[in-house]
């Protein structure tokens, strides 16, 4: 599958298919290699969703998932990374623009970062001192910067996003997991790190004013998207590979069929609800809460559908399907890791339920 964004990036067939022989190395190293972040980097693959202004790509929702999608198709892991570091990038809009162009404004700029309030702020006179661990932290080892969530010791107000550099950081390599085990997704921590206001916002924090439509979608929703554009991609390369083991006849290929409609079906809710809002974005319209939920319940859907599906696969190759670090174990792996994120967990179906079933209601009396 070929698609205007990725076409518009030189060379990346040839990336993928790098991508791909280094995928089994990436996963026993469990991160990945500086050498292939810096290519990704060169791509601007980290920067696509960081302003243009900063010289970044500030692609459209549909042409990241596209890119990840198939970066997803070589390796589950280096796509991972790159959808943490890539919607880690809008934040960049919702910085003062001095401050963005110290974090991101960089050609091998690289931030990523956990969003969970894990830290914890004494104000100082000139801006916080923050100390805090944080687990998850996807690519941290090729970052330039570390952000992290942290709440203001003995106020009440929402959580905060800190942005620190990753040479003030300690890197903690506790990352052992059974997939996407090449993301080196370990903690980090700082302990009393003086931080300047200027380099944190609010999470509830708007884009600035005249910002593109893309940061219309709010972060956590486009972090939400991507990561079932990695299960989107992960269940494609499944499927290929499901393709060396059913021949034409054969008992199961009912089965197979059937389990690629559901796959088919999940990635078109995806991606029918992110063209819906983008055209209400690109009309000059705020997301409305409903449109909101809608996005998050289509991600939630494609992810976990994406991961279901993988399983099946695994159990219609038999044998094949068994070895761990095979490509077809390894893609289901993954898959199901990924349905780990609180961002993609089933527990969401009942909250996005409520919303939207209450919307409906009321529309429906109003």
């Amino acid at each position: 599958m070929t698609s205007k964004a990725t076409c518009a990036i030189a060379g990346f067939p040839t990336l993928l298919r790098a991508v791909a022989a280094q995928a089994s190395a990436i996963e026993e190293q469990r991160r990945l290699p500086a050498s292939l972040a810096a290519t990704l980097g060169q791509h601007g693959l980290f920067r696509m969703l960081v302003p243009r202004g900063l010289g970044g790509g500030e692609l459209a929702p549909l042409e990241v998932l596209d890119i990840v999608e198939m970066l997803a198709t070589a390796d589950g892991s280096v796509a991972w990374c790159v959808m943490v570091c890539a919607t880690t990038g809008m934040l960049a809009a919702y910085l003062e623009q001095e401050t963005a162009a110290e974090i991101f404004g960089a050609a091998d700029a690289v931030v990523g970062g956990v969003a969970a309030p894990r830290g914890v702020a004494a104000i100082r006179s000139e801006g916080f001192a923050i100390s805090g661990q944080w687990s998850w932290a996807s690519g941290s080892a090729v970052c330039t910067w570390l952000m992290g969530g942290f709440r203001i010791e003995g106020e009440s107000g929402g959580p905060r996003l800190a942005f620190f550099p990753a040479a003030q950081v300690r890197l903690i390599d506790d990352w052992n997991s059974l997939g996407l085990r090449g993301t080196g997704s370990g903690s980090f921590h700082v302990s009393n790190l003086s931080v300047t206001g200027r380099r944190t916002c609010p999470v509830s924090a708007k884009p600035r004013s005249g910002a593109s439509p893309v940061y219309s979608f709010p972060p956590a929703v486009m972090t939400a998207l991507c990561i079932a554009s990695v299960g989107c991609g992960l269940a494609q390369a499944a499927f290929g590979e499901i393709g060396h083991h059913v021949e034409v006849g054969d008992e199961m290929i009912g089965t197979l069929t059937a389990a690629l409609a559901r796959q088919r079906a999940a990635r078109a809710l995806l991606r029918e609800q992110i063209a819906l809002a983008w055209d209400k974005t690109t009309s000059g319209d705020d997301l409305p809460g409903a449109m909101i939920a809608d996005l998050r319940l289509a991600a939630v859907h494609a992810a976990r559908t994406s991961a279901e599906e993988c399983r099946v696969l695994q159990d219609m190759a038999g044998g094949a399907g068994v070895p761990f670090s095979g490509p077809l174990g390894r893609r289901v792996r993954d898959a199901q890791t990924l349905t780990a994120h609180a961002l993609v967990s089933s527990r969401l179906h009942r909250q996005l339920g409520e919303q939207l079933f209450t919307v409906s209601t009321a529309g429906a009396h109003g």
